[in-house]
């Protein structure tokens, strides 16, 4: 029998890793729209849609923010950041 854990995960408004939130500002101020916080095979699938729409794509790295928001996972906490991407994109100029 698996038993589920609950770890928090960061919302999409900022967060303590420094790093993380200056790619975030760095892709907004290039012109970049945040759409989602997704799982491959969704990250991969929909980044694909939006290049085919005519989209500038850029994909980083998830980092949760542990104490702000819990959810349940079945997984290692660790791998988190692994398995979830936010998606970002821009009309090609």
């Amino acid at each position: 029998m698996t038993t589920k854990r609950v770890i928090p995960i960061r919302k999409l408004g900022g967060g303590p890793d420094a790093a993380v939130d200056e790619a975030h500002a760095r892709l907004e101020r290039a012109g970049y729209m945040r759409m989602m916080v997704l799982a491959e095979p969704g990250l991969s699938q929909m980044a694909d849609r939006y290049r085919g729409l005519g989209y500038e794509v850029e994909l980083l790295p998830y980092q949760p923010d542990y104490g702000v928001e819990e959810v349940e996972w079945d997984g290692d906490a660790a791998a988190v950041g692994e398995k979830f991407g936010t998606l970002y994109v821009r009309k090609i100029r």
